[in-house]
């Protein structure tokens, strides 16, 4: 079992603190975050309940861990010379390395200071199976549940591994196509690059991933895929625009969707009605939403209006519990919650199976 360090951490990583099975044979040892970002001193409880507390020392950390895992949040920057620094020091200390900061532009240049020895590569490399024609798309025969989001930090990425894990353990053998670029894990495959590349055309984008979706539905022989849908789905305005739901749009080209699960925040007023939404999904993606799952955030109301820049705070996951409880319907949950997760996935089962 190999001891792990994440670094830089930010919030967008708890997923795989609070879902460590994804990781496989590594174990989360060490949480360190940069000075000013925020995080350190947080506690951090796994799905065990031990208990991690953010640390901004990294050299103290490496005596804790036999691997660094640099990761990336588009949100939060990190210097490069900082990167480079951090780096340097993990390979004088002999630590190995998984470097899956894939949209940097200097990426390539930091992989370069890892010694062959220590570098991870966590892409794995699909079988070719098929020769697909690049002029075409393929049918997907696997049901899909498309997991989607109406804004960041609403429990997407949490939500694609408790289900992915939910359905392994009634049996069901699942596969997930991460909405994040984070590397390969245990069944778990990311979302390629050239999904976010923007030199490569729609029509490309299109096929491309319809191919690498239909080449791990082949080489995985899956009972169920989930395929989590980067960004946010829909725009809110001029400004919090979320790229107009475009890699949405392109996702529902490239891959069916027999149920989707639309992570929203938390608000106050919501009373379980979201058959607008629903056919808004419909109209616009062709997703069938099979229900909503509410995030423990809301709305930070001073930063919207001080910036016009859209962003959540927190709240306590009991107060989404109560509200959910109150809405008291069987396609509205908090999947976060044990009972929520146990609701969400039988009724995604009833409808697969139909």
């Amino acid at each position: 079992m190999e001891k792990l360090m994440v670094y830089p951490y930010s919030k967008a990583y708890e997923p795989y603190v609070s879902n460590a099975e994804v990781l496989g044979e590594y174990m989360v040892t060490a949480l360190v975050s940069p000075r000013g970002w925020g995080y350190e001193g947080d506690i951090i409880v796994d799905g065990q309940g031990n208990r991690y507390m953010v640390s901004a020392d990294f050299t103290e950390k490496l005596d804790d861990c036999t691997c660094v895992w640099f990761v990336a949040d588009d949100r939060r920057k990190i210097p490069k010379e900082l990167l480079r620094e951090k780096l340097q020091e993990a390979v004088k200390h002999g630590k190995k390395i998984l470097y899956t900061r894939y949209g940097d532009d200097y990426c390539e240049e930091m992989k370069q200071l890892i010694p062959t020895e220590l570098y991870i590569e966590k892409k794995m490399k699909l079988e070719t199976v098929l020769n697909l024609s690049k002029d075409r798309t393929y049918n997907i025969d696997t049901p899909i549940i498309v997991v989607a989001g109406l804004g960041q930090d609403t429990d997407k990425l949490a939500v694609q591994f408790i289900l992915m894990q939910k359905l392994r353990g009634k049996g069901y053998t699942a596969i997930l196509i991460s909405s994040r670029q984070d590397g390969d894990w245990k069944g778990v495959y990311g979302m390629p690059e050239f999904v976010f590349d923007h030199s490569v055309g729609e029509t490309e984008k299109i096929i491309k991933l319809n191919h690498y979706v239909k080449q791990i539905e082949i080489s995985e022989k899956p009972d169920v895929l989930l395929v989590g849908v980067p960004g946010a789905v829909l725009p809110l305005d001029g400004i919090n625009h979320n790229e107009f739901g475009i890699l949405a749009y392109e996702i529902s080209f490239a891959v069916p969707c027999d149920a989707a699960v639309i992570c929203m925040p938390y608000q106050s007023l919501f009373n379980g009605d979201y058959s607008q939404l629903a056919e808004d999904m419909q109209k616009r993606f062709g997703f069938s939403v099979a229900g909503i799952h509410m995030a423990a955030v809301v709305q930070d109301a001073q930063e919207f209006y001080a910036e016009r820049k859209l962003s959540y705070v927190s709240i306590e996951q009991k107060v989404v519990d109560r509200k959910v409880s109150e809405i008291c319907d069987d396609s509205v949950w908090n999947i976060r919650s044990e009972r929520g997760a146990e609701k969400a996935v039988s009724q995604l089962i009833d409808i697969l199976s139909d």
